[in-house]
């Protein structure tokens, strides 16, 4: 990035002279890079800011494009991300009918719901890959059957998925994708959506107007920095991916050390989940209590990061368990590519001293159900 910041000065837009071309063929070699990793055509990608950007523009662009021939209706599902949540409910506005399909305890939506709930006049299914908080992975390319046999677009927010397993998404059969660099170890800031360029295409009204760059969709002058840092996230992620990785035998250790704790519970553990993400709730346990106890020896995330400033039940457990003690108690675990077996040791042992410091009212003890969380 620091590299391209000094040799690729001009906007890569103004093809007509030699910087802005050499700018602009880099954008196009890292975008084939990416495609190519994601069984997508190059013409299939939109370079964005990040994942909620991509969401916003092919969930409105979508919903609005499908208005014009009078189709309404957006699935979701309550366990969703809020860039995902928050958008479809910003279409009330604009005469969308919603359905929220509810998830089981485990996290996953029901196939036959989301039978039951969509039809022709279907505008938009927008579901995710791979739960934020709990790592449950949805069934992709059964929703994706579901939605081509009604000719709804398909969106799924491909940000966590993509970050830990191969993804082809010309096989899955989605309409429309979204995924975010800082999440495969690239630069914030960057990100993508994959709209579909073959049949059946994605078509989208524009959010933003004011240029034609990646495809009307996102006028502005790209970062080419970004999008280079962008693709060596994505050729490193390759290297990682075909080397194989000891994450979720990291992972299931962890979860084993820790289940020696009374009253501790997996949130999601009884679905496929992502390899590197272990939700637990612990009973009379307050989460922020822990942080606040481990703050110099481990991080850990109690909610969604996307909303770390505002203190409240996960929507994505209350969604799985209602506004319950389980739900109020909840954090998560992540594990990175560099994350050694023995920080696994040391935070399963972390956590259990301090659980049994709150416990026995060394500092911020209290039941779950009482605690502010």
């Amino acid at each position: 990035m620091a590299e391209a910041m000094r040799t690729h000065v001009a906007n890569p837009s103004s093809v007509d002279h030699a910087w802005g071309h050499a700018a602009h063929q880099a954008n196009e070699t890292a975008r084939a890079l990416i495609a190519s990793q994601l069984g997508a055509r190059p013409t299939d990608l939109i370079f964005t800011s990040g994942a909620t950007e991509a969401n916003n523009i092919a969930i409105r662009g979508a919903f609005r494009t499908s208005k014009l021939n009078g189709r309404l209706q957006v699935v979701t599902a309550a366990s969703e991300h809020p860039s995902v949540l928050d958008t479809v409910k910003a279409l009330e506005h604009e005469d969308a009918e919603i359905t929220v399909l509810p998830v089981d305890q485990c996290g996953r939506i029901d196939l036959g719901d989301l039978q039951h709930a969509l039809d022709r006049n279907g505008a938009l299914v927008s579901i995710m890959g791979a739960n934020n908080e709990t790592g449950v992975i949805q069934p992709v390319a059964e929703i994706a059957a579901i939605c081509t046999e009604l000719g709804v677009p398909y969106h799924c927010d491909m940000t966590q998925l993509a970050a830990h397993l191969p993804v082809d998404l010309s096989a899955l059969g989605v309409t429309l994708a979204s995924l975010s660099g800082h999440k495969i170890y690239g630069p914030k800031g960057i990100g993508l959506l994959y709209a579909r360029s073959r049949r059946p295409r994605a078509q989208l009204v524009p959010l933003c107007t004011g240029g034609g760059q990646e495809r009307g969709l996102r006028p502005g002058t790209p970062s080419t920095e970004a999008i280079l840092g962008l693709s060596a996230a994505f050729e490193r992620r390759a290297r990682w991916l075909s080397s194989g990785s000891e994450l979720e035998a990291m992972r299931d250790a962890l979860q084993e050390q820790l289940l020696v704790i009374a009253g501790l519970r997996v949130n999601g553990g009884g679905a496929v989940r992502l390899p590197n993400t272990l939700n637990i709730s612990i009973e009379g346990v307050d989460p922020h209590a822990l942080q606040h106890r481990l703050r110099d020896q481990l991080i850990f995330s109690t909610g969604s990061a996307c909303s770390t400033d505002k203190v409240h039940t996960s929507p994505v457990l209350a969604a799985m368990f209602g506004e319950s003690p389980r739900a109020r108690g909840g954090f998560r675990l992540g594990l990175g590519r560099s994350t050694t077996w023995d920080e696994i040791n040391r935070s399963a042992s972390a956590i259990s001293v301090a659980v049994a410091e709150l416990r026995e009212g060394t500092i911020g003890s209290g039941p779950v159900a009482s605690a502010s969380v």
